[in-house]
């Protein structure tokens, strides 16, 4: 049971690493966008086959070693629970914002994707912050 945990908790890092590794891609190439219709049809392909797999390796790695330990509830779990949920509000809403934009409109886009990709930023660090210090 430990060596699950262990291994788990490593499968977890490395996951929450590659879901930062995307948002900093999204991030750097939001702000090096030229082509608005290159850019919504990069995020129509490709933001489901980075964002998905990452993301929901993360919780799914979570999940699993939150059933090893019995599903013991402590400040840790409860942060990293509601930050997942916020994650993937903040996905789903950069998503559904970007769908109706036009050319003109995008500059305002650009400026709310910025915030969103920077507020998933802070919501992972601070969860990380509280896991570390809450962590049993």
């Amino acid at each position: 049971m430990d060596y699950m945990l262990q291994m788990g908790l490593i499968a977890h890092k490395y996951l929450i690493y590659a879901y930062l590794a995307v948002l900093a891609f999204h991030l750097y190439k939001l702000l090096n966008v030229e082509d608005v219709s290159a850019y919504k049809r990069f995020m129509l392909v490709y933001n489901p086959m980075l964002v998905l797999p990452t993301l929901g390796g993360v919780m799914l790695s979570g999940l699993v070693m939150f059933t090893a330990m019995g599903f013991t509830f402590n400040v840790a779990n409860t942060a990293m629970i509601i930050a997942s949920v916020g994650l993937v509000v903040h996905e789903f809403k950069r998503a559904k914002e970007l769908q109706p934009t036009l050319k003109e409109e995008f500059g305002s886009y650009k400026k709310r994707a910025i915030r969103y990709i920077a507020t998933n930023f802070f919501i992972i660090f601070v969860t990380i912050v509280i896991a570390v210090k809450f962590a049993s």
